[in-house]
């Protein structure tokens, strides 16, 4: 369970000794990648607290503290959580403080840090300092803290043994009374923390099986020393390696001169093994993906065909690649295989559309297509787009299937709609011409006498005349024979002719 320390909770501080300055070197350049600037600065912070007495600081509230350090409480619990992992700092909670354990006493005891020999032979810390900062940067450090040889050949070490120079008496009964002065005792030794459980260990890696399993790889069970077996702890838990797995690494380690496991290399090919493992298993899952997805297309194409069977093959390749691309990249193909490019001005117009409208981003991946593909436009126009946009919204539809199948029963119906004006027409004219065969002129008597005198005499003789207030009619009945095929119709007389012997006729009724 993680302690949540609110501000209104005290706090109280155990100081240590003074930082050296190889001690910030190693805190600020081997610790801070590790647990953070918020961390280090919490860190020096309480260490260089006010001292009330010997090594205690004063009482306070954690809200006074929160803007020294220019951070929040859940910034600060963060911070504090990273101290005590990499046991720079123990927490304490004062149960007798407070009933209430949100107001009782924080006790924060300071913890040096490790010396960097300790830090870089640390399995866990030295573990997570490599995949924080890198390889380049981490055998960069070794180098930079590696003890410098004076490089001369030619220097012989005259330093004085202990012996030469302290006078210590050898008094076997004050060497024994020390010995048992110190035995059983368990001092402050911050490494000692990070020694192996072994039953923690033993509970999820089956020894007994990894040594069986290095047997078989030539590698003896007597090689594995405590170091080595503190790395392979730390190394499984990390990089979540089993037993066969590890037996591998360590078998990569091995050097063929001295046949001694190189705790160095032990956790570059861990490192290496688990990058390749999860490689492998990414391969894996790209494959499985890339063979999910030919299946699920193969499904989509046979539905497709299904629902609609006078889709050709090419149309349904458009309707899934409409259904597999965002609309911003689908016109730049699109325009681009057509021999041009997108213009900012439709990619605008397609950002409003797409804010705008309803539609899918699929079905505005065929409007796309439809207009400058199938219409042949040579740009992606506002206008235009917005009204199919429109018109497609209010008929619903969905996906780029429906409203190719859409495009084609407009067609369909247009092509049908212009076959029945094609007829119409062709039936019209033909019932004119019909008509106007069948359409014979009116004659009147007058024109009749003109154009043929004996027949216009006879047909006087055998007839009556019918008058209506004095006037004579014109006859309006005209059998077919009695007409001279040879005369022109009256379409064709001038219309001021007709128009004066029309008046001449009205002249001689009124006489």
């Amino acid at each position: 369970m993680v302690l949540q320390i609110n501000p209104y909770q005290p706090y109280q501080v155990k100081l240590g000794l003074p930082l050296s300055f190889q001690q910030l070197q190693c805190l600020t350049q081997l610790y801070q990648p590790i647990i953070g600037a918020d961390a280090v600065s919490l860190y020096l912070t309480l260490a260089h607290q006010p001292r009330e007495k010997l090594n205690w600081t004063y009482r306070t509230m954690h809200s006074r503290l929160l803007p020294v350090l220019n951070m929040g409480i859940g910034d600060f619990n963060q911070a504090r959580i990273h101290l005590e992992a990499v046991n720079l700092i123990r927490t304490y909670r004062d149960e007798k403080s407070h009933d209430d354990y949100t107001r009782q006493t924080i006790f924060y005891e300071m913890q040096m840090p490790l010396s960097v020999e300790h830090f870089f032979k640390h399995p866990q810390l030295s573990l997570a300092l490599f995949n924080q900062i890198g390889d380049e940067s981490y055998y960069g450090l070794i180098r930079l803290w590696k003890k410098e040889d004076l490089g001369q050949t030619a220097l012989s070490e005259i330093t004085l043994p202990f012996a030469e120079v302290i006078n210590a008496k050898s008094e076997n009964f004050r060497r024994s009374e020390l010995f048992e002065a110190t035995e059983g005792i368990q001092f402050q030794d911050q490494y000692s923390n990070f020694e192996l459980d072994e039953d923690n260990f033993q509970d999820r890696f089956d020894l007994s099986f990894f040594y069986q399993i290095l047997a078989s790889k030539q590698v003896a069970k007597e090689l594995i020393s405590q170091a080595v077996l503190n790395q392979i702890a730390s190394l499984s838990q990390f990089y979540e390696l089993d037993e066969e797995a590890m037996a591998q690494v360590v078998k990569l380690a091995q050097s063929p001169v001295t046949q001694q496991i190189d705790l160095e290399l032990l956790r570059t090919y861990a490192a290496k093994y688990q990058y390749f493992k999860k490689r492998e298993y990414y391969d894996q899952l790209v494959d499985q993906s890339v063979k999910a997805s030919h299946e699920e297309l193969a499904n989509l194409k046979n539905d497709l065909r299904t629902n609609y069977p006078s889709f050709t093959d090419q149309e349904i390749e458009i309707i899934l690649i409409c259904q597999q691309m965002n609309p911003s990249e689908f016109l730049n193909q699109i325009k681009e295989e057509a021999g041009g490019f997108a213009t900012s001005s439709e990619h605008y117009y397609l950002k409003e559309l797409i804010e705008k409208s309803r539609l899918p981003q699929a079905v505005l991946n065929f409007l796309v297509y439809y207009l400058i593909v199938m219409e042949g436009h040579a740009n992606f126009e506002k206008g235009r787009s917005n009204r199919l946009a429109n018109e497609w919204q209010q008929v619903g539809l969905s996906d780029p299937a429906e409203a190719l199948e859409f495009l084609h029963k407009q067609r369909l119906f247009k092509e049908k709609q212009s076959k029945i004006k094609d007829k119409q027409k062709a039936q019209s004219s033909k019932n004119n011409w019909t008509n106007k065969k069948k359409y014979q002129e009116l004659v009147p008597s007058w024109l009749k006498e003109q154009q043929n005198p004996k027949a216009t005499s006879q047909e006087n003789a055998s007839s009556k005349p019918v008058e209506t207030n004095g006037k004579n009619a014109l006859s309006k009945e005209i059998d077919d024979d009695s007409i001279d095929k040879g005369a022109k119709p009256s379409s064709q007389l001038k219309e001021e002719e007709i128009r004066k012997r029309l008046e001449n006729l009205l002249n001689k009724g009124e006489d």
